[in-house]
């Protein structure tokens, strides 16, 4: 007896499940574009919310007035990722940028991605305050110690930039740089190493 009514069940339950088509998943989107709620999503009420889209006979495709299921399927589709929202899409990455994350030695990388880390920090804070540049994080990294010349001038040149524009500086790293002697102006604090960076 309890066999079949855990078979019963099963086939009850298998039964209900939602069943996922244009209108069960977009139904939601629908109702919010429909915001008079007579159900149909017209020009005027696709116009007010549009961002980038195109216009409303363009999504139309049936002409018939009013947007179905189908159609605003269409219209997420058919929005490029990269610029939907207006913006300029991304450049390639440079032959720099990709080596950052296919060099083979670990801290090597880690070191760069906390510096580059620290930058975007501020630059995205401050546009236009002078940083150290990708090519002296990199070439600083290939030092692959925290304590290294170069590292610690970039890290001091960080952590500077980070106070200026109202940013908390990683306190462990501070605490590291505050232990490490500032070096002498003339002494050269340059990474020996090969010009392969581009």
């Amino acid at each position: 007896m309890s066999r079949l009514l855990l078979w019963t069940v099963c086939v009850v339950l298998a039964g209900c499940e939602p069943v996922w088509t244009y209108s069960t998943v977009l139904e939601p989107l629908r109702l919010r574009l429909d915001t008079d709620g007579n159900g149909i999503v017209d020009a005027g009420e696709y116009n007010a919310i549009s961002y980038k889209a195109p216009d409303f006979s363009a999504a139309d495709t049936d002409g018939d007035g009013d947007l179905s299921h189908a159609e605003i399927w269409n219209l997420v589709l058919s929005q490029p990722p990269a610029t939907f929202d207006g913006s300029a899409p991304m450049a390639e990455p440079t032959s720099m940028d990709m080596s950052a994350y296919f060099v083979s030695d670990y801290d090597e990388r880690v070191l760069r991605d906390l510096m580059n880390f620290l930058r975007e920090e501020v630059a995205v804070r401050a546009p236009g305050v002078d940083l150290p540049t990708r090519r002296m994080i990199a070439l600083a990294a290939r030092s692959k110690r925290l304590d290294a010349p170069a590292v610690v001038e970039v890290l001091r040149q960080l952590r500077s930039r980070h106070e200026e524009v109202g940013l908390r500086f990683p306190a462990r790293i501070a605490a590291n740089l505050d232990l490490i002697p500032e070096a002498p102006q003339d002494v050269d604090t340059d990474v020996e190493v090969d010009d392969d960076v581009e």
